[in-house]
């Protein structure tokens, strides 16, 4: 029986763990980087559907989508305060998050 207070000994078997699954083949650049606004981001994967730029406190401050494929996509950081973004590029293959510096 067990009462507030008491401790009881017991065992943890673990036996599978989860994770977060990562492209390796996907790859994602940008350019300029640092950037004073609109930034160009290549992409050599699966075409990007939606960006997600989020502050590094993980707050989500502008999101785009695109309809048509391209290798190449503009985000324009130009309203956003100075600093370092991070990117989630999302696609059919996953997520790729690359970082960006607004200066």
């Amino acid at each position: 029986d067990y009462q507030y207070g008491n401790f009881q000994d017991f065992t943890l078997n673990v036996i599978g763990s989860t994770g977060i699954a990562t492209n390796e083949t996907s790859a994602v650049t940008t350019s300029p980087n640092p950037t004073n606004g609109l930034i160009t981001l290549s992409n050599t994967g699966a075409p990007v559907e939606r960006i997600d730029v989020r502050s590094t406190d993980g707050r989500l401050v502008q999101q785009q989508a695109f309809s048509a494929a391209s290798e190449k996509l503009q985000v324009d950081l130009g309203a956003l305060p100075n600093g370092t973004y991070l990117l989630q590029c999302f696609s059919n293959d996953g997520t790729h998050t690359v970082r960006a510096v607004k200066e």
